[in-house]
């Protein structure tokens, strides 16, 4: 195991730092102090070459504006909070809006846009880097004093392990997750259809054009959406046009981390991802917003749908539907969720 960390970038709040974990295989990530960004994650493919798995950016300082939320820590409440606005014990609370009609992973400044302090250490899984930070009162309109404590483990079987914990003074909402952008092939490659995917996953949220959920619970079976049993990416993009923003919801059996939630493999690297998490819900997003002015890594653009992420979650809106599981948490309870991403080879010929 291997620990190196370095300067970024000069921000605002200081200076962030860069955090390099390795295994004894090499299989590892560097992770920022600022907005948790997870910048690359390295594993190998079917040659056993380390590649890197994520996007990103050719110029560090670009992740202070970074708008598709590149690897990076999301928070106060992912997904979206319409209308801006929550109820709480018969209280409405206004929270920032960063996009039209809603609130976004966190509003204008989220978690996703901050420094945080960073520490590591050994534990008997692998290397582990601890962020911590503190939420005011009222920050982004959100209540309460919020303790945030984020611990990202590379481990020795070749998984990175994300495990979330918070604490308030006050009642507010919280829902946290990670919104790195996969391709399985190395940042770089332009698409992701080569890749296979399946969801243990029976039903989701359906939404309208704004992705604001109806409330109701359906089934996926029979349809489009259907990815029980796995599928080519390229086929299902062919028939989604703006491709994948879905909630799914996952199975009862995900829960104990021992079942996979997702599992997505590249026919081309031979690289697996298989995805566990405590969080009753996955947002799958394919990157139809991706390509934009910036350089990705390499000084190679990012393009549409060359990524996925797998956005483990509670609903969106969920303060809006009391069938939701909720996502509030009150003074003496302890917010808790893990998401493992684990990684294997599987040696199929690209067709």
């Amino acid at each position: 195991m291997s620990v190196s960390v370095e300067n970024y970038f000069e921000c605002e709040e200081g200076q962030a730092k860069l955090f390099k974990l390795r295994n004894a295989s090499g299989f590892g990530a560097d992770i920022s102090d600022f907005g948790g960004i997870i910048v690359s994650l390295f594993a190998p493919d079917k040659t056993d070459k380390l590649i890197d798995i994520v996007l990103g950016y050719n110029d560090p300082e670009e992740y202070m504006d970074n708008t598709p939320y590149m690897g990076a820590l999301i928070g106060r409440c992912a997904n979206r909070i319409f209308d801006s606005k929550f109820p709480l014990d018969g209280k409405e609370y206004h929270i920032s809006e960063n996009i039209e009609e809603a609130s976004l992973h966190g509003g204008h400044k989220g978690f996703s846009h901050h420094l945080h302090k960073g520490e590591t250490f050994e534990t008997p899984e692998g290397v582990a880097l601890k962020l911590t930070r503190t939420s005011p009162d009222g920050e982004e309109g959100y209540p309460g004093t919020l303790e945030l404590e984020v611990i990202y483990t590379i481990t020795n079987d070749n998984s990175l392990k994300i495990e979330y914990r918070a604490k308030t003074d006050a009642p507010t909402i919280v829902n946290l997750t990670n919104h790195s952008y996969f391709n399985l092939n190395g940042t770089g490659c332009p698409s992701v259809k080569n890749h296979q995917i399946q969801m243990n996953a029976d039903y989701y949220t359906p939404s309208s054009e704004s992705l604001r959920p109806s409330g109701e619970i359906a089934s996926v079976l029979g349809t489009v959406l259907d990815l029980t049993q796995s599928k080519m990416m390229e086929e299902c993009l062919a028939e989604l046009p703006a491709g994948f923003d879905h909630n799914y919801i996952l199975n009862p059996e995900c829960k104990d981390l021992k079942t996979p939630a997702a599992i997505v493999s590249s026919l081309s690297s031979g690289i697996v991802l298989k995805t566990f998490t405590t969080e009753p819900a996955i947002q799958i997003y394919s990157g139809f917003c991706l390509a934009d002015s910036k350089l990705g890594k390499n000084g190679i653009p990012n393009e549409q749908f060359s990524a996925f992420c797998l956005e483990a979650q509670h609903f969106p809106d969920s303060p809006k539907h009391e069938h939701f599981p909720s996502i509030i948490l009150r003074p003496g309870e302890k917010y808790k969720q893990t998401t493992i991403y684990s990684f294997s080879i599987n040696i199929q010929e690209e067709v």
